[in-house]
């Protein structure tokens, strides 16, 4: 499966410069590349968001080795001292919001998510019709 990720480059009360959050993303990319589910890194870039320099990754991902991808993403969040990594299923269409404060962000938004092709538009997410009760 696809996996998309968006990873936070700044800190709280750390250093952000342009060194310190090239050192992050390369830490970071160290780390997926050593994981155990990723199949492959298939490319890698930073980008802009509305707040903050983000590390956008595409990764190939085996299928059922979703636990352990939130596992290993929970660890390196806290690594990078950073709330949440972002991390959206491009087969499955779905996302979700990763890291020791994940809670504190709310429900994963697609409106925020940088995708790493920006020819692929906006994440979408699937979500299942209400059905009707019949009285």
């Amino acid at each position: 499966m696809i996996i998309e990720l968006n990873i936070g480059l700044n800190v709280t009360n750390g250093d952000n410069s342009d060194e310190f959050r090239a050192h992050r993303a390369t830490t970071a990319l160290k780390a997926l590349a050593c994981g155990a589910y990723t199949q492959n890194i298939l490319g890698s870039r930073r980008a802009q968001s509305g707040t903050e320099d983000t590390l956008i990754v595409k990764l190939s991902v085996s299928s059922g080795s979703e636990q352990r991808l939130r596992q290993e993403l929970f660890g390196l969040s806290e690594f990078l001292l950073q709330d949440c990594i972002a991390v959206y299923n491009a087969t499955g269409w779905s996302g979700e919001l990763v890291g020791p404060n994940a809670a504190a962000w709310g429900e994963f938004n697609p409106d925020y998510f940088i995708r790493f092709d920006e020819a692929d538009g906006p994440a979408k997410i699937f979500t299942k019709k209400a059905e009707s009760k019949v009285a």
